[in-house]
């Protein structure tokens, strides 16, 4: 019923600026005494004006520059792979990946241009095609870069959590001071119902930096599994104090509250969450269960919809769709969305399904 941050998770809590190798720069050696610039030479110095810009933030206008270099030369690597990096850092990630495709049909003996793509591919929810560029950068450098980071974030979103949870201990094992990476492996051991690991995880992540808000989103999901409320209220509003408004966080608030049966706070943090990110299907599924609980079958229905429409792996969503179905005398109906929760493997769902339907 709650939220990990899809490293933001935390899935990510700022995936947008993580993960990148660094710009390919150089130095631009003119021979003294030419009179005259070189189409090579002009493209050149686009492209060192692009840099410029791209280190200034600059992304469009750097993407400008990066665009004129190539009308010079359609075969300059380096200017596709910044203008990838310009569109990546805009969240213009088609074209993102457009560029980086260029970059690895001309490049393709490079481990950064599949890197590259593979990020990209990642922010768009194409997980498996980040997956297999992943592999094509091991297959060229082990262990480049963040791959073992991707890696992890794009299992994670497959549900995939012990493959996950294997690729972030392999980021680890290269970097075992950084806290975001202690924040995704107590995530997979939480979705593996490794709680006291997962508890382990998350001290190791807060003594590495207390101001981690994620870390205390995966302390509030554990103390409320544990059906310790109020610690678990306390561990969400730490962290929504490190990370004001996050929607995550927000929508955690509301799930706690609804299970202390609080639904006048749950309805008010829940509907911030919606507002904070409109198309959060986690979100969406605890609104539901507040129609719920407020006896309004019709809008649970409705709402439990819009979540499963967002992610159809949404946490017990075809579960919960199934019980509200059955409140409202539709038993066909949910027996079939208890079957869909069947094959997703949610909790409960083998056992409501073989109690009430033939």
């Amino acid at each position: 019923m709650v939220q990990f941050c899809p490293g933001a998770s935390t899935f990510a809590r700022d995936m947008k600026t993580r993960g990148y190798a660094a710009l390919w720069m150089a130095i631009v050696w003119i021979v003294a005494g030419c009179t005259a610039d070189s189409k090579q030479t002009k493209a050149e110095r686009y492209w060192l004006q692009g840099n410029e810009q791209l280190e200034e933030r600059n992304w469009k206008s750097a993407e400008r520059f990066y665009n004129d270099a190539l009308q010079l030369d359609p075969n300059y690597t380096a200017a596709y792979i910044n203008r990838g990096i310009s569109q990546f850092k805009r969240a213009a990630y088609p074209e993102a990946i457009q560029s980086h495709t260029m970059a690895v049909n001309l490049a393709p003996e490079e481990a950064e241009t599949w890197y590259n793509r593979a990020h990209a591919f990642l922010m768009v929810g194409q997980y498996e095609r980040a997956l297999q560029d992943m592999d094509s950068v091991e297959l060229r450098e082990v262990g480049y870069g963040q791959v073992h980071f991707l890696r992890g974030l794009a299992l994670a979103e497959l549900d995939r959590y012990p493959e996950a949870l294997a690729a972030f201990d392999r980021a680890l094992a290269r970097d075992s001071s950084n806290a975001e990476l202690w924040v995704n492996r107590a995530n997979m051991l939480y979705y593996q119902h490794q709680l006291d690991d997962a508890q382990l995880a998350v001290r190791q992540a807060l003594a590495l930096d207390p101001k981690e808000g994620m870390a205390y989103n995966v302390q509030a999901l554990i103390y409320a599994d544990r059906e310790r409320y109020d610690a678990a209220l306390a561990a969400v509003n730490e962290g929504l104090r490190q990370a004001p408004r996050h929607p995550y966080l927000t929508n955690n608030k509301g799930y706690i509250y609804l299970q202390m049966d609080s639904l006048a706070q749950a309805e008010k943090h829940l509907n911030d969450a919606l507002r904070l990110d409109t198309r959060n299907p986690w979100a969406f599924r605890n609104k539901g269960l507040w129609y719920r609980a407020m006896g309004d079958l019709e809008n649970a229905e409705r709402v439990l919809r819009q979540a499963i429409t967002f992610d159809s792996r949404v946490d017990e969503g075809y579960l919960w769709l199934g019980v509200v179905l059955q409140a409202q005398g539709r038993l066909a109906e949910a027996c079939e969305a208890w079957a869909e929760a069947e094959i997703l493997n949610q909790p409960g769902a083998a056992k409501i399904r073989q109690e009430n339907c033939r």
